[in-house]
């Protein structure tokens, strides 16, 4: 399990140039940059476990709850119908949200191995 733990830092820090902003260890994506990290992840084995979208306006960050989504351990089958799925969700879910708007930003949670 320690190299998927591995992959998972790895496909991280790939991102962290790419963010908007940092919150902690979680980056701040744009949509784009939010599905091509899914789009890895799947590929990796490394699960989808939720999105949070946010708003900067006049350099402030906001939650948006209506930009929320959570994908459980218990809604899948075994691990790797959890990689798949909760990455289609993923995937969308970000297709849902406002495309083009400079001010949405996203935060994908993800694991790397089963709980």
């Amino acid at each position: 399990m320690g190299k998927q733990i591995n992959r998972m830092v790895t496909l991280v820090q790939k991102y962290k140039s790419r963010a908007i902003r940092e919150s902690g260890n979680e980056l701040m994506l744009s949509l784009s940059d939010a599905k091509s990290l899914v789009e890895e992840a799947m590929a990796q084995g490394i699960a989808v476990t939720g999105i949070e979208g946010f708003r900067i306006r006049d350099g402030k960050v906001r939650p948006d709850l209506d930009m929320i989504a959570h994908f459980p351990a218990d809604a899948y089958d075994s691990w790797q119908s959890r990689v798949s799925q909760s990455g289609r969700d993923a995937l969308q879910f970000l297709d849902t949200l406002p495309q083009g708007d400079e001010g949405l930003c996203v935060i994908v949670g993800l694991r790397s191995e089963p709980e």
